[in-house]
């Protein structure tokens, strides 16, 4: 490997200064040890990620995404990754670690920018939109507050806030949070272009 791995923390963010200057591929990132490209096989084993739980909002079913708790992190309270669902080799086209801020949205916020500022001080040459605004196109009431940088090979690294409304989290089973996320350029484009349709 040319470069040492970078791994992106919530609360903290710990980089090598040796090689964060050449840094410029979604692979120099890692998130709880873990980058895309890697099997997820690496990690967990088939009968963990069979037991594991699933996203269930995406209409289209090109692509799987396996929820991980328990994971005794410092900084993450669950780890999404997401692989082909024809994939025998579980490559990881996408993964995200997850911190809980229920009804705490504007620490979420808060600590989104905090992570995204520290981002673009050490990754100049990536594009970057921040604080973007959307709906959630699964549902009616929830938002993502969404902070991201493009890298050359089209990939993305994203810091989002998720706000849900009592009808989701209930339905769902989930929590207002912050992700940190890491996507390849192919899984970006099915998960705004494809997957909810």
């Amino acid at each position: 490997m040319s470069l040492m791995r970078l791994i992106i923390s919530v609360l903290v963010l710990i980089f090598s200064l040796q090689s964060w200057t050449k840094a410029d591929d979604i692979r120099d990132f890692q998130i709880e040890g873990i980058s895309i490209g890697d099997s997820l096989l690496d990690f967990f084993t088939k009968n963990e990620i069979k037991k594991s739980p699933k996203s269930k909002q995406y209409k289209d079913k090109k692509y799987v995404t396996a929820t991980f708790y328990d994971l005794n992190s410092e900084y993450y309270d669950a780890i999404n990754i997401s692989f082909k669902k024809k994939d025998k080799q579980y490559i990881i086209q996408g993964v995200s670690g997850s911190k809980d801020y229920n009804n705490n949205i504007d620490e979420c916020y808060k600590k989104q920018n905090e992570v995204f500022n520290e981002l673009k001080t050490l990754f100049k040459n990536a594009v970057n939109t921040e604080n973007k605004l959307r709906k959630i196109q699964w549902s009616q009431t929830a938002t993502t507050n969404q902070s991201y940088m493009k890298f050359k090979d089209g990939s993305f690294a994203g810091v989002q806030c998720f706000k849900y409304g009592k009808d989701d989290k209930k339905k769902y089973n989930i929590k207002d949070l912050m992700r940190v996320s890491l996507f390849t350029k192919e899984y970006n484009y099915w998960l705004v272009n494809i997957a909810f349709k």
